[in-house]
C-alpha cells in the first residue's frame, strides 16, 4: 500500500484499488493532488489472476484484504478489476464503506454477487467511464463482449448509480482527463 497524505490530521480516508496485481500508484498518480484534503491508500490487486478470466476465489481473496483497510470508515475506488474487487468488498463491508467509485469496471461476472447489496447501499455511488465509440445495445446484454461504458451504464443502473462519462478519454479516464474525475471524486468525497 502506497499513503498519499498531506491533509490535516484525521481527514477523509480513500482506498483506490488499481486492477492489475502489484503496485497502482501509477495507475492513480493523476489522484495524488486530492492528498491535499484526503489520506489516499492506494493498493493493486494481490492476487495472481488479475485478469477477467481470473478464478472468483482470486477476487474474493482481494476483496477480503481490501476490506480490511477500510475500517473504521473510508471512500473506496476501484479501477477496472479492481473495480470488481471494491464491488466485493463494499457488500461484505457496507458499514465502513462511505462512497463508492467504479471507473472502468471489469469482471463484472466476479462481481455479480454483490450488485443486489450494492443496489440497497446508502452510501453514493458513481461510476465512470471513458467514451469508447458510443453504445452497442446488441451487445448491451453480455457482460464478456459489450464495451467498458456499456458495462459501466448497465452497473451503474443495476445499483443506483450515478454515471458519468468522461469525454476524450478511453479505459484510463482518471489518467487521460483527471481534472474532470477528480473533480467528481471531491465533490463526492466532500458531500
Amino acid at each position: 500500500m502506497t499513503v498519499w497524505d498531506e491533509a490535516l490530521p484525521g481527514a477523509p480516508r480513500a482506498v483506490l484499488v488499481h486492477g492489475a496485481p502489484g503496485c497502482g500508484t501509477d495507475s492513480f498518480a493523476a489522484q495524488q493532488p486530492l492528498a491535499d484534503l484526503f489520506r489516499l491508500e492506494v493498493v493493486g490487486r494481490r492476487s495472481a489472476g488479475g485478469g477477467p478470466g481470473a478464478e472468483r476465489d482470486d477476487y474474493a481473496a482481494d476483496a477480503e484484504a481490501v476490506g480490511r483497510l477500510l475500517h473504521p470508515g473510508a471512500h473506496l475506488v476501484g479501477h477496472a478489476t479492481g473495480g470488481a474487487v471494491a464491488m466485493l468488498a463494499a457488500a461484505e463491508q457496507p458499514d465502513a464503506v462511505r462512497s463508492l467509485t467504479l471507473i472502468e469496471p471489469a469482471a463484472l461476472d466476479a462481481a455479480r454477487p454483490s450488485l443486489g447489496q450494492l443496489a440497497l447501499a446508502e452510501w453514493p455511488k458513481v461510476v465512470v467511464n471513458g467514451v469508447h465509440g458510443g453504445p452497442r445495445p446488441d451487445r448491451r446484454a453480455d457482460p464478456d463482449t459489450a464495451p467498458p461504458a456499456v458495462c459501466g451504464e448497465s452497473v451503474a443502473e443495476t445499483i443506483g448509480a450515478r454515471h458519468v462519462r468522461v469525454d476524450g478519454t478511453g479505459h484510463y479516464p482518471h489518467r487521460e482527463h483527471p481534472e474532470a474525475v477528480n473533480a467528481v471524486l471531491r465533490r463526492l468525497w466532500q458531500s
